[in-house]
């Protein structure tokens, strides 16, 4: 089968160029793979870049820095699905030639599997070893393909899990980016934190201090200003803890909604995830379906074309024996025939001569006869009988130019 697929292929030019096809296909997809792999790294470096710089350059601009860690991380998760859908697009227009290649490949080799058997049915009795020699090459070329196929498919399968490592991966390593730069924004918040609170204690005890000052010149003098002083203190105490109340409340709001959105891209990747595993395994089951069928239908054509063989092997072995049957008894009827026209020869030329005719003459005579009627030689046959008859004096003087006639007179006692 593999040399009559090989020889179809380098006969036909269209055949030709969809192997070619298939083997650009196979190029282009790991080809674009490559790429997509390279502009994803390249683009997640620049992103981490791009982070890390305007991470130390903005930290005072939060809301600028939170769009641009938004905006890369929409832009990676776009590439990687793009990247993805390349691939399986790939795969899928790949595994579609080559089943298109195989169905006009087994077409092609069913039509000269039947050219095959007619010239085998004329050239049965000469090319049997040969036909032995070639089922045995190609059963072990379809092993060879077989293992062939199990090597493709497993390097397949290992792509696909170097593919599903490479995605963890950069994963892992967007979500450690992610954890550095939700680190350093907490970091600078409580920084931001400390210094306001550090701040406010020290302008308290700077009033503090002023007032004391102010209270120790002129305590006597003024009790009325101590008191507004002490009402305007109080006043500006309690705005101060409002705002300081309002600003942990409004951080503690930031917080809630980034946990909120994180978790909301977390469960639309799992989805994403999910729907492309379910797709694999689709596409997986309906392979191992198509390699089911096609072996089936295989296995049922050689079943076909063999029990065919074995009736036509079967047709002939009975034909040829009935043609041997049928000689036979030509010969024996022939021989009867002969041996029957010899005895009323005798019998009308010489039959002073049948006492002479021994049953062992006669065996001998027969032989002789059934032997030349197969071979038709019968001039070797008259010679051989000829001198057969001369051993024995009685038949010496017989005349062989005419049947069983005495060269001289029948009356005398010779």
């Amino acid at each position: 089968m593999a040399t009559l697929r090989s020889q179809i292929v380098s006969s036909s030019p269209a055949l030709r160029a969809l192997a070619s096809e298939l083997q650009a296909c196979a190029l282009n997809r790991d080809n674009r793979a490559s790429v997509a792999d390279k502009e994803a790294q390249r683009v997640m470096m620049e992103a981490q870049n791009k982070e890390y710089a305007e991470v130390l350059k903005k930290l005072d601009s939060e809301e600028q820095l939170a769009s641009t860690l938004t905006l890369a991380q929409q832009q990676a998760n776009k590439l990687k699905n793009q990247r993805v859908l390349q691939d399986q697009m790939a795969e899928k227009a790949a595994l579609r030639a080559k089943e298109e290649a195989d169905k006009v490949v087994e077409m092609m080799c069913e039509v000269d599997e039947k050219k095959l058997m007619k010239r085998e049915s004329e050239e049965q009795a000469r090319q049997k070893q040969k036909n032995q020699h070639d089922t045995q090459k190609t059963l072990m070329q379809q092993s060879q393909i077989k293992l062939l196929r199990q090597k493709e498919q497993e390097l397949m399968d290992q792509q696909v899990t170097r593919l599903g490592e490479k995605l963890q991966l950069r994963d892992e390593l967007a979500r450690e980016v992610k954890k550095v730069s939700d680190e350093a924004i907490r970091l600078q918040y409580n920084q931001r934190e400390r210094i306001l609170v550090s701040k406010l204690e020290r302008q308290q005890r700077e009033q503090e201090a002023m007032r004391e000052a102010r209270l120790e010149i002129a305590c006597l003098k003024k009790e009325e200003e101590e008191q507004r002083h002490s009402e305007e203190r109080l006043k500006r105490e309690t705005a101060a803890r409002v705002i300081l109340t309002e600003g942990l409340n409004q951080q503690i709001k930031y917080k809630r909604q980034l946990k909120a959105q994180e978790q909301a891209k977390e469960e639309e990747y799992r989805k994403l995830v999910m729907e492309i595993l379910k797709e694999e395994g689709k596409l997986d089951c309906l392979g191992k379906k198509a390699q089911r069928r096609r072996t089936q239908d295989h296995q049922e054509l050689v079943d076909r074309l063999m029990e065919d063989r074995r009736a036509r092997r079967a047709a002939a072995v009975a034909l040829q024996q009935q043609e041997t049957q049928a000689a036979l008894k030509y010969h024996q009827i022939r021989s009867c025939i002969e041996e029957e026209a010899a005895k009323e020869m005798l019998m009308r030329d010489a039959p002073h001569l049948l006492h002479h005719l021994t049953p062992k003459l006669l065996a001998q005579l027969k032989k002789f006869t059934d032997t030349y009627i197969r071979t038709e030689t019968y001039e070797q046959a008259f010679s051989d009988v000829k001198s057969l008859l001369c051993n024995y004096p009685i038949f010496r003087a017989l005349d062989f130019t005419k049947p069983f006639r005495l060269a001289v007179d029948a009356g005398d006692g010779n």
